[in-house]
C-alpha cells in the first residue's frame, strides 16, 4: 500500500483535537471523572440513561476542551515519542484509541494487552488498533493451545486481567480505576494517576512484560 498522506498543519484532527497541550504542567498529576467542564451542573443532574443519550454531544464537543479530563489524559499520550504500552480490561472509546493509533504513524510502537473476554466483545476497539499496526494480545489462549492436564486452562477465564494501566516512552505511568471506554468517562467517578516516579513506574513496566510474555499465544 502507498504511503499514507501527510496530514496538513491546520488539519483540526491533528493531536487528537486537543486544544491545550501546550500548557505547563508538572510530571504528575491526578485526574477525576466526571469533570465539570464535561458533565455541566445541567447534565449531572439527568439520569443515566439521558447522558447516554447525550454522548456524542458531550464526548465531542466538551471532552477535548481545556480542563477536561479526557483532554488531560489524551495530551499526555500524544507525547508519545517511541512506545505506548497500553494493559487495560477492555477498551471502546473511540477518542483514546484514535489518540493512541495515530501515533504509530509517527513511528511508536503500540502494544495493547485486554482480557480474553472482551478481546471480540461488542464496541471493543481491538481490531483498529490491529489495523493500524499495533500489536495485540488476549489473557486467553486459543482453546487449541491449552494444556489442560497440566491446568493451563486457568489462563482463560479463572483470573481477569483486570489491570488499567498505560506506560509511555518507559518514562510515564497512567494507571488507576479508569478503564478506556465511554461508561467510565462520563457514568462513574473514576481515578486516573500520572507519575514519572521510578519506584512506582518501573514495577508497572516489569508487570507489563510479563503479562506480554505469559500471554504469548505461541507459548
Amino acid at each position: 500500500t502507498g504511503q499514507k498522506q501527510e496530514k496538513k498543519k491546520d488539519d483540526p484532527s491533528d493531536d487528537c483535537g486537543i486544544q491545550d497541550t501546550q500548557r505547563t504542567r508538572s510530571a504528575d498529576e491526578v485526574i477525576f471523572f466526571p469533570d465539570k467542564v464535561t458533565i455541566g451542573e445541567e447534565i449531572s443532574s439527568s439520569s443515566r440513561e439521558m447522558r447516554g443519550m447525550l454522548y456524542k454531544n458531550i464526548l465531542y464537543e466538551n471532552a477535548i476542551k481545556e480542563g477536561a479530563g479526557l483532554n488531560k489524559l489524551l495530551s499526555r499520550l500524544i507525547t508519545a515519542k517511541k512506545s505506548i504500552d497500553v494493559c487495560l480490561f477492555n477498551i471502546t472509546s473511540e477518542q483514546l484509541t484514535k489518540c493512541v493509533t495515530d501515533t504509530i504513524d509517527n513511528g511508536v510502537k503500540v502494544r495493547l494487552i485486554v482480557d480474553g473476554s472482551t478481546f471480540q466483545s461488542s464496541g471493543t476497539q481491538v481490531k483498529k488498533f490491529l489495523a493500524a499496526g499495533a500489536f495485540v494480545r488476549s489473557s486467553w489462549k486459543p482453546e487449541g493451545a491449552l494444556d489442560k492436564n497440566s491446568g493451563d486452562n486457568e489462563a482463560n477465564g479463572d483470573y481477569l486481567m483486570h489491570h488499567k494501566f498505560a506506560v509511555i516512552d518507559e518514562s510515564i505511568l497512567i494507571t488507576g480505576s479508569f478503564n478506556w471506554t465511554m461508561q467510565a468517562l462520563m457514568g462513574n467517578n473514576e481515578n486516573i494517576i500520572i507519575t514519572t516516579s521510578p519506584d512506582i513506574l518501573n514495577p508497572f513496566m516489569e508487570e507489563f512484560e510479563s503479562l506480554w510474555k505469559k500471554f504469548d499465544p505461541k507459548s
